[in-house]
């Protein structure tokens, strides 16, 4: 992600899945980055924002984890471990997320994502690799 980029509102709740009232009611929370508006009052969020909301939503996550796990619920266990590498990768900027699921299938919109992401890096940066590799594993079939 880049620095100095703004987000409104509707772009938050819509990387993070979250209502409006999730947004706000986070934003009177305890160490939440200061908050600009613009020139027409409209709330503007920055990359720590983004960091700080990706950092709420991946403990929310896991906590939903140890939810499906005492369930039993296997198919909410690959859907939670699905998100959280979306969200450390993308938002959280951990590559190492993808190593976690080597072999796991992510959505369409989730490799499109990750490429997005990868032109962020150099080639030679391990993060870049990181993410061309899982999209490579994901993409290319056995037969290949």
């Amino acid at each position: 992600m880049k620095k100095n980029k703004k987000y409104l509102p509707v772009e938050i709740y819509k990387m993070f899945d979250i209502s409006k009232s999730t947004l706000f009611r986070w934003e009177k929370e305890e160490g939440f980055p200061p908050l600009e508006r613009g020139d027409n009052g409209e709330r503007q969020y920055d990359q720590n924002h983004v960091r700080w909301i990706g950092e709420k939503k991946v403990a929310r996550l896991k906590r939903q984890y140890q939810f499906a796990i005492k369930a039993e619920d296997l198919e909410r266990m690959e859907e939670i471990l699905t998100l959280l590498t979306k969200y450390k990768v993308l938002y959280l900027e951990d590559p190492t997320g993808l190593d976690e699921l080597p072999f796991h299938e992510y959505d369409e919109e989730t490799l499109k994502a990750l490429l997005q992401k990868a032109t962020e890096y150099e080639s030679s940066d391990p993060a870049f690799q990181a993410i061309i590799r899982a999209v490579y594993k994901q993409t290319v079939s056995d037969d290949v």
